[in-house]
């Protein structure tokens, strides 16, 4: 037991000469050399955490020549030893089952059939930063001078490191500093274009590692965004795992994990059992094997409290640790915060056009009717006196078709006006279906007629349902009028049918129809189909009548072919407990 002066003189030498970087290389082999000089089972290396708490930042076991970390211990667990350790630069504890300053940790010492300790405080500018611990296995021991002394100076081997370590930080926090700055300044160069998110993620390697990937999230729906990689052959690999495992909130893969728990997480060692633990496996897996990754990470960004996406990091060379962790979620959540700007300032300049084209059609479309009034009312007034009465009446039925217009453009603004700031008000009450829409075809009869169509209905007998009528009206009058507007002369036929505690209201014309992408963009607010050039129109109708359709619990939905014309299907609950249900909202 012991160690030589030569081989200990030798063994320093030996350490000290180690290269100057990789902080967790040098201390495996400080720990090992120092376990074999001093002849010792277990040589720890403890970092204070705070003050008052210490972790094992790696710990050697010279029996099983294997590692280990992790363990945390407390001053207010074990007020004995932390005095002791503060109040001398070395420690030694012949036997620590009978020694009073280890009475706090006896259980830690029993688990590991410590007999005797040697520990040295590790101190950087005069402040303690950590301890170098020497557990002897078995009983008692005698701790020499000279034992003493190397336990001393392999801990200032250690704090040698540690200062190197900080200060090497401290120069990488630096660089890193400026890479934020570097980046942020750069994506902002092209804010609000989907450029910006390739920006981010190729300035996000090497730094931060061989690969980093961008997820975004929109609703329910996570999908990738942009991806980068220091070579182009890993750039194909990386993309084809994010076409053959693509993201979700419910899937395998880093990214999702941290969108799904919403926090972020670091695996220092990407083995089968890590990955797995991530539902990385089969084909996933080779690819991540592939892909050669050896340590990996990933940060999920929020706006808001409201998660909008991850960026996922992989390296071959580094082994991530918390201050890389760290960086990684400093720069994915300000990516994620230029981004979310840059998606939010694209809304705003999409709104703001649709706003001017919208201004542009409804001065366009307020003023044809205005103008028709305005004219008759002058034919009226130059020449009442000479006109015959039924011209008159004819007059008089011009100005009332161009009111009726311009209410409905009102209608229709007023209610595009309220379904944007909050839920319509539904107030329901007992209405016949069958005599509303039978009352409505029959308003609409001379605007269909005016543009050459027939319009004819066909409805079911006593159909009732618990309704707002007034907003039932204006579902049925925009249906009619769309078809009035689109169907090119040719008949329009309403209908109405009961079934299952339903109603379904169809309106079809036999117009030109629509493509099938339209369909599903047609009730969106101001969208206008390909078709309604030269027609009119604020791009409203649609949109309030699926406003006011699904505020009833009711479904709205289109079938239409180019050349074949266009059928609206409204279906509607009919039941009275709906009555019930609107009066709890």
């Amino acid at each position: 037991m012991g160690a030589s002066l030569h081989a200990s003189t030798a063994a320093l030498i030996h350490l000290n000469a180690l290269p100057g970087e990789g902080w967790e290389e040098a201390l495996r082999e400080i720990l090992r050399v120092d376990s074999n000089i001093l002849g010792v089972e277990c040589v720890s290396y403890w970092r204070f955490r705070v003050p008052s708490s210490i972790v094992c930042e790696l710990g050697y076991h010279q029996s099983i020549r294997a590692f280990d970390r992790g363990l945390e211990l407390r001053s207010s667990d074990s007020p004995g030893y932390f005095q002791a350790i503060r109040e001398t630069p070395i420690l030694a504890i012949q036997d620590a089952r009978r020694d009073e300053r280890m009475h706090d940790v006896r259980a830690y010492l029993q688990s590991r059939q410590i007999g005797a300790l040697l520990d040295t405080a590790i101190r950087v500018n005069g402040q303690p930063v950590g301890i170098l611990c020497h557990e002897h296995v078995g009983g008692p021991r005698r701790w020499s001078e000279q034992e003493q002394q190397i336990a001393f100076a392999m801990g200032q081997t250690v704090a040698t490191r540690v200062a190197a370590r900080a200060h090497s930080l401290s120069d990488e926090r630096e660089r890193r500093a400026a890479l934020l700055a570097d980046v942020m300044t750069e994506v902002a160069e092209v804010f609000g274009s989907s450029a910006a998110a390739q920006v981010a993620v190729d300035r996000a390697v090497p730094t931060l590692g061989d690969f980093c990937v961008l997820v975004g999230v929109e609703g329910p729906k996570a999908s990738n965004v942009a991806a980068a990689h220091i070579q182009p052959e890993g750039l194909a690999l990386v993309q084809r795992i994010m076409t053959r495992h693509p993201p979700s909130l419910t899937g395998p893969g880093f990214a999702s994990h941290v969108i799904r728990e919403q926090e972020s997480l670091l695996v220092p060692d990407v083995d089968d059992r890590a990955a797995r633990y991530y539902g990385i496996e089969g084909d996933y897996l080779d690819d991540i094997v592939a892909l050669g990754v050896r340590s990996a990470m990933a940060a999920p960004f929020s706006v808001r409290g409201v998660i909008r996406g991850a960026m996922a990091f992989g390296s071959s060379f580094l082994r991530y640790d918390e201050n890389d962790l760290k960086f990684a979620e400093a720069y994915a959540q300000r990516v994620g915060l230029i981004l979310e700007n840059g998606r939010l300032y694209r809304r705003a300049e999409e709104a703001v056009a649709a706003r001017d084209e919208f201004l542009s059609l409804a001065s366009h479309e307020l003023r044809t009717p205005l103008t028709s009034i305005g004219l008759l009312a002058q034919l009226i007034v130059r020449e009442a006196s000479a006109l015959p009465v039924r011209s008159l009446a004819s007059l008089g039925q011009g100005m009332v078709r161009q009111a009726g217009r311009l209410d409905r453009l009102a209608d229709r603004l007023l209610s595009a006006s309220e379904i944007g700031s909050h839920l319509p008000t539904i107030r329901r009450e007992r209405v016949d279906l069958s005599e509303l829409v039978r009352d409505l075809t029959l308003a609409f009869s001379s605007a269909a007629a005016a543009v050459g169509s027939t319009l004819t209905a066909h409805a079911d007998a006593d159909v009732i349902g618990y309704v707002d009528p007034a907003r039932i009206e204006q579902v049925i009058g925009n249906l009619i009028d769309n078809a009035v507007k689109f169907g090119m002369g040719n008949p329009i036929e309403v209908e109405l049918h009961a079934d299952d505690g339903a109603a379904t209201i169809s309106v079809r014309d036999h117009g030109p129809g629509m493509p099938l992408e339209e369909q599903a963009e047609i009730f969106k607010r101001y969208q206008r189909g390909s078709g309604a050039a030269g027609l009119g129109g604020l791009g409203l109708g649609l949109h309030v009548v699926r406003e006011l359709v699904q505020s009833h619990g009711g479904t709205v939905r289109v079938d239409a072919r180019p050349g074949k014309g266009s059928t609206f299907m409204v279906t509607l609950p009919l039941a009275s407990d709906c009555v019930a249900t609107e009066q709890h909202r």
